[in-house]
């Protein structure tokens, strides 16, 4: 069952496909963080390897 808004757009995303999309922008916001100095690390190494 879909619900119809005053514009005229049907609403489609129900309950677990937006609690999935939170879940996913969590992961993708918090892996920079972990993934930077590991980053900043391998690029130490192979700017002193020149």
């Amino acid at each position: 069952m879909t619900v119809s808004t005053p514009k005229g757009f049907k609403k489609v995303l129900k309950t677990l496909d937006m609690t999935l999309f939170t879940v996913c922008a969590i992961i993708v916001i918090d892996t920079p963080g972990i993934a930077t100095p590991v980053l900043i690390g391998e690029i130490m190494l192979w700017w002193t390897k020149r």
